[in-house]
């Protein structure tokens, strides 16, 4: 299917701060002109942490209630999450074994439903990205970088992990003369283009599903392409192992670094942090995700281009239910909650302060739900739809209403005295 390497835009990002309550307006700054430190994030899009996020170096902020339960709730989630995503991955990797043990239609089937049960949790930590954290921190001389970049990168050119159509003998499980190892895998990884994905959950789901030329349905790779005979059959039952080891041990290291009671955990770090960070944090992963991760790279890309390839599980015909538990993970955070457990969220923070902005967000929140919940599935069909069809208009909408949902998170960080990026509003 990809039959061209996909270059990236860089995008200059102005930013405009928002005037709250009849202030004084405030210069437009840019990016450039801001301090970051580090670079984080996925495929070398926008990321890293604001030296800080109070937005007027002469203005302490001050919240009207106490924030330290928000900031502990937001521990909480973060960790109940990871867990979550951890023991799914698990499920995933023992559901994958027992089908290269045994592989047939039915446990290929069943590893194909463990891949998809694995998401939901994994997509809904995406709003803990884009301020330098575990997942996303950059290479130290005292820490490693994060594993993001190896866990859910996309678009994935398939030739490099196996055969596609026009190329029978492509990628590296038919490149008989290395040996496949995660050491064989990590060093191809992105090596040449970001778009040379060897790792993560897309990769696996390439291996489970194969490429998708259904109009209605997702690839149907068959399972005697695991069968336990044959040298190709052989590496490939060899790369899905690794890789679905590879991924565990990622999202345990993930799960590790937010377990409070270690006092050396980033977690224990995270609440000893100055509330305006702390606080800012949790609105840049909000505010990024909505509008530079959502909006512009999975929606307008995939959109400007009409190709599959830019769909983000374009495999499995997954990807509505990547925006909506991406949009989920924002949610978690707004209000504090994960599943049956509830906290103190972001909500009440904003709501002491400005109890209509903060009825508004909800408001925005809903209508983006909404909106990524109209957009025809499947997804790859909508893209191959014309210009100015019922199809797309209904994606364009959930352009503007995710859009408009991350210059609310801007405005409510400002009602905080926080200052939020968010690109494109």
């Amino acid at each position: 299917m990809r039959t061209s390497i996909k270059l990236w835009t860089a995008l200059g990002i102005a930013i405009s701060l928002p005037v709250a309550h009849g202030q004084p307006s405030t210069p437009s700054i840019t990016a450039s002109t801001l301090a970051f430190v580090g670079e984080g994030g996925e495929g070398g899009e926008a990321g890293g942490v604001l030296s800080s996020y109070q937005l007027d170096p002469f203005t302490p902020s001050t919240f009207k209630i106490d924030p330290q339960p928000v900031i502990l709730s937001y521990i909480t989630l973060v960790a109940k999450t990871y867990s979550a995503a951890y023991l799914s991955a698990l499920t995933l990797q023992r559901a994958i074994d027992a089908m290269l043990e045994n592989p047939n239609s039915a446990t290929l089937a069943r590893a194909r439903r463990a891949w998809l049960a694995a998401r939901p949790a994994y997509l809904q930590s995406e709003a803990f990205r884009y301020y330098e954290g575990p997942i996303d921190q950059a290479a130290s001389a005292t820490q490693q970088a994060g594993p993001e970049p190896r866990l859910n990168a996309w678009p994935l050119n398939e030739a490099v992990i196996d055969a596609v159509r026009g190329a029978p003998s492509s990628g590296l499980i038919h490149q008989l003369d290395i040996p496949i190892s995660r050491a064989s895998i990590l060093r191809l990884d992105q090596a040449q283009d970001e778009a040379d994905v060897t790792t993560g959950y897309h990769a696996i789901e390439f291996l489970l599903w194969g490429q998708d030329f259904n109009r209605d349905g997702p690839g149907t790779r068959p399972a005697s392409d695991f069968a336990l005979d044959g040298a190709v059959n052989s590496r490939r039952r060899t790369y899905l192992f690794e890789l679905s080891r590879l991924l565990v041990d990622d999202l345990k290291t993930l799960n590790d670094a937010w377990r409070i009671s270690d006092r050396q955990s980033y977690a224990a770090r995270f609440s000893t942090l100055a509330p305006v960070e702390a606080i800012g944090r949790m609105l840049a992963g909000l505010a990024m995700l909505t509008a530079e991760e959502l909006t512009s790279e999975r929606l307008t890309v995939a959109l400007d281009s009409g190709s599959q390839e830019d769909e983000h599980s374009c495999f499995s015909d997954n990807t509505h239910n990547d925006f909506k538990y991406d949009l989920r993970g924002v949610r978690n955070v707004y209000l504090g909650e994960y599943g049956s457990w509830r906290g103190t969220g972001l909500s009440a923070l904003l709501r002491a302060h400005d109890a209509q902005l903060d009825r508004e967000l909800l408001g925005l929140l809903s209508q983006a739900e909404k909106a990524l919940d109209a957009i025809p599935q499947p997804f790859d069909q909508m893209l191959a739809s014309p210009a100015g069809s019922p199809q797309r208009e209904k994606a364009e909408v959930a352009v503007q209403a995710l859009y408009a949902l991350a210059a609310g998170f801007k405005r409510g960080g400002a009602a905080l005295g926080i200052l939020v990026i968010a690109p494109g509003v």
